[in-house]
């Protein structure tokens, strides 16, 4: 029993760190269906939240795997009081609602500076999008695939959320309360303003594109646990961001590109097939593989509107690279074509 514990951790251990072959996958789907792999699949996720770094590194597979059990779910609000633990409160949760919301709860573990313990949790499901106005008025776009979090008591003395996805806000202007939005140790900072934040959990980048207004770009240095200003941008600029070097570049950009998600639009500037196929499994609610690893590389500058259907989009992707798809099950898309080296 000992062994077959050790070995059970071994493979958790290489699910999240995307290394299992696709048996290995199998093997872990089904032991995520027994109760009593509950307690060492916990103990895994808690290891490797140690280190915030391998949160990043977290596969899309593993991720959409893990949602499959929401994607049906329409209402996504929930309120939970932390004074209970991490684990009770992600375990009570994936009890009623599966592991989805689980991993939201551990993606959002950055630690909000509010002591009430209390806060409201919002997440949508792939396939769809949401719109929800905030207690003080402003307006927040949710993006396919995104969690949002906000303390209970949002608005009394602070106004700090935290991302792990897409969203568009619209900030009600207000100089004695900040607007703060944290994904991971990056701190989006405005007092009045419209801006975009695209920063999931498991992309290596975060990108921050501003509308209108100004806003401020801090950095959390992970060993002082201080922040600095990275930058500051104005409208129709955007700063890409490495969340695993800490570089960051700044551009000059047409903002409203950026925001057509909100019109169901797909736009796609000089993106890997990578990044094209992470964002058609959040649109479509879909799972996107690749016959080999070069296609992924390659890059595309493209736009869909909102009626083009998923099968509409692969086909004209990969007419460039002489390519084409299998779907042998229903919302499963394998793609193969001629390799990218760059």
């Amino acid at each position: 029993m000992k062994k077959e514990h050790t070995l059970y951790r071994q493979l958790f251990q290489k699910f999240l760190r995307n290394e299992c072959s696709e048996e290995e996958k199998k093997q872990v789907m089904w032991l995520l269906q027994q109760p009593e792999q509950d307690n060492l699949f916990r103990e895994v996720i808690d290891q490797s939240m140690e280190d915030e770094s391998g949160m990043y590194q977290w596969n899309s597979f593993a991720k959409q795997k893990v949602f499959a059990k929401t994607q049906q779910r329409k209402a996504a609000v929930r309120r939970q009081s932390f004074r209970t633990g991490l684990w009770q409160v992600a375990a009570s949760v994936a009890l009623v609602i599966g592991f989805g919301i689980l991993v939201y709860f551990l993606g959002a573990r950055i630690g909000l500076s509010d002591k009430s313990g209390s806060y409201i949790d919002i997440y949508v499901p792939f396939g769809e999008k949401r719109q929800l106005t905030l207690p003080d008025g402003s307006i927040v776009h949710l993006n396919a695939g995104s969690a949002l979090r906000y303390p209970e008591n949002y608005g009394e003395t602070q106004r700090t959320l935290q991302l792990n996805g897409e969203a568009f806000f619209e900030v009600i202007r207000d100089e004695e309360r900040p607007f703060v939005v944290q994904t991971g140790d990056i701190f989006t900072r405005v007092l009045g303003t419209s801006f975009n934040v695209d920063a999931y959990m498991n992309e290596e980048k975060a990108i921050i594109t501003v509308a209108s207004g100004k806003v401020q770009i801090r950095r959390r240095d992970s060993l002082s646990n201080e922040t600095n200003v990275l930058t500051t941008l104005s409208p129709d600029q955007q700063v890409r961001l490495d969340k695993l070097s800490g570089s960051h570049n700044t551009y000059t950009v047409v903002a409203k590109e950026y925001l057509a998600w909100r019109d169901g639009k797909l736009i796609f500037q000089n993106a890997t097939f990578q990044e094209v196929a992470c964002a058609l499994e959040r649109r479509y609610n879909v799972t996107v593989g690749f016959q080999n690893e070069g296609l992924k590389k390659c890059r595309f500058t493209a736009r869909f509107d909102e009626t083009a259907s998923i099968r509409e989009v692969l086909e004209l992707l990969l007419l460039v690279n002489k390519g084409d798809y299998k779907s042998q099950s229903p919302g499963i898309y394998e793609l193969y074509g001629e390799p990218c080296s760059q």
